[in-house]
């Protein structure tokens, strides 16, 4: 059992029982961490990866941020064995949108999805050296290029606002394509 529990505090457990629990690591300070918790009734744990749930159980445990000097290097940087094995690009300039009839993404084990600024991923390709070699097409290097808010009635998105909106929108089309994968499948980054 993996819970959250903040340091010092309360946390969930058993039943959803309030236990108290210590979380203190002092590489860690006071941030949330994940504790690995062995026997409810008399509550100890261990700190443990915040990648166990999903490595040991398959359970999605919240993103995943990793800096990358540019897009390509976000792209090829990507740190499971094989790479992704889809890319999604977001942006008002999208060729299909989560709503169009016959919609959906290929099964996958890891997802990237692409977010661009103020001036759209167009712009991180114009600045990737490489990558705007390869191509200038923006969409030919995505497997989808997907407008995940139409109609948006403004000019621009803000990218914190645009995550949320294109994730809650991708959600339940990314679980789709990988209906029939085996439990544990489809991580994303």
């Amino acid at each position: 059992v993996t819970v959250r529990v903040a340091d010092y505090g309360h946390f969930e457990g058993g039943g959803g029982k309030r236990q108290k629990g210590r979380g203190r690591d002092s590489k860690q300070g006071k941030y949330k961490r994940d504790i690995g918790a062995h026997n409810w009734s008399e509550p100890a744990g261990e700190a443990t990866s915040p990648d166990a749930p999903r490595e040991e159980l398959g359970l999605y445990w919240g993103y995943q941020v990793r800096v990358a000097e540019d897009l390509g290097g976000a792209i090829a940087g990507c740190p499971w064995e094989g790479g992704y094995d889809l890319l999604i690009g977001t942006s008002e300039k999208g060729s299909e949108t989560c709503e169009d009839p016959g919609f959906e993404l290929q099964e996958h084990q890891h997802a990237l999805v692409v977010f661009g600024g103020l001036d759209g991923i167009e712009s991180a390709v114009e600045d990737d050296e490489q990558l705007y070699a390869y191509t200038n097409k923006v969409h030919e290097i995505f497997d989808a290029w997907v407008n995940t808010c139409p109609s948006q009635g403004s000019r621009t998105i803000r990218t914190e606002e645009a995550i949320l909106i294109s994730m809650a929108k991708l959600h339940p089309v990314l679980r789709n394509a990988n209906a029939g994968a085996a439990p544990g499948a489809g991580g994303s980054a």
